[in-house]
């Protein structure tokens, strides 16, 4: 027998489940409230119908998203939603007792790339409200009811494909650079609690291994700041980096140890050809002194000189030249 599906259970529990996943979309103007099951089919949408009006943001950063690109986190669109919520909790629970919003998520990247006033590229880029987030020292930039904030750090693939285009060590500047302002949004407030959203996409993975070259304009960012950026709220996002680092440092100690086993044997064997080599030539040596002595004994048994034996000769008898004239015994 089939299960229960979300349209044959009762209306309570489907609006229940409905309002799960209600989010209010926050502009530089305005906002949206609204769920991605509208228009799905009548039953639910008669459902959504019935919740919507009364939504109340819960303590998940995700039912409010920040995609103002220009206006403060507390501008105009952000005034407009808290003053209509704060209407629905009077209708629904009376009074002030509703605390306000308590969490939001700020979605950090503008979507296009563009060139700047100083007619420099830039793939993609912080909104203006991260870094009047991060620059803004004279007075608080979040409403004093939030106490959760979630910074979504992913980009659009076509920001990204233009990111890639930039060489390697100018990827990794720009990330560096953009964590660093984030952390520094991070520092501003101790009493809210900061998370960051999605992950490093895995083409840049080898650009945040990119080894920097110690004289470059972000070196002193890479050193400081970002060898501590993925042990805190970068954790999560950088997690694949820290796991590429790792399987680096394991092959890079792995071609360490060959290149000294092959240095070891290399040694070895020239010691062992230098062995062989003294060997050789000391019984080329030795054939040498032992082939002289039996040539010299060889020659001597020729011709009786090298051993002085033709001296020991014995002599033959006097004959003049006349008794050779004259033949044999006469």
């Amino acid at each position: 027998m089939p299960g229960p599906t979300l349209l044959t259970l009762p209306a309570e529990l489907r609006q229940q489940i409905i309002t799960e996943t209600i989010f209010a979309e926050v502009t530089d103007d305005g906002y949206e409230i609204s769920t991605p099951l509208s228009g799905v089919c009548k039953t639910l949408q008669a459902d959504i119908d019935d919740v919507l009006p009364i939504w109340l943001p819960s303590t998940s950063a995700s039912s409010v998203i920040l995609t103002t690109n220009k206006a403060p986190v507390n501008g105009r669109g952000f005034r407009s939603l808290k003053k209509e919520l704060k209407k629905r909790a009077t209708r629904r629970i009376g009074g002030g007792a509703w605390s306000g919003i308590s969490a939001i998520t700020i979605r950090a990247y503008e979507a296009a790339p563009y060139y700047t006033i100083f007619n420099t590229f830039e793939p993609v880029r912080l909104t203006q409200t991260v870094r009047e987030f991060r620059w803004h020292s004279g007075r608080r930039s979040l409403p004093a009811s939030i106490k959760r904030v979630e910074f979504d750090l992913r980009i659009d693939s076509a920001s990204l494909q233009a990111l890639q285009q930039m060489p390697m060590g100018n990827q990794k500047d720009w990330w560096c650079e953009d964590l660093w302002t984030v952390t520094k949004c991070i520092e501003r407030y101790t009493d809210v609690t900061f998370e960051v959203a999605g992950r490093l996409p895995e083409s840049q993975v080898d650009a945040l291994l990119h080894r920097q070259r110690k004289g470059g304009v972000h070196y002193w960012y890479w050193k400081q700041v970002y060898a501590n950026l993925e042990k805190d709220h970068f954790a999560g996002f950088l997690g694949n980096v820290r796991e590429a680092r790792e399987r680096l440092k394991i092959e890079e100690e792995a071609e360490r140890q060959r290149k000294m086993e092959m240095k070891k044997y290399k040694k070895e064997f020239g010691k062992r050809m230098a062995e062989l080599k003294k060997r050789k030539q000391e019984k080329n040596g030795d054939l040498s002194t032992a082939g002289g002595k039996r040539l010299k004994e060889d020659q001597g048994d020729v011709d009786g000189v090298s051993d002085g034996s033709f001296l020991d000769q014995p002599s033959m008898p006097f004959r003049s030249r006349d008794s050779l004239l004259d033949g044999p015994g006469q």
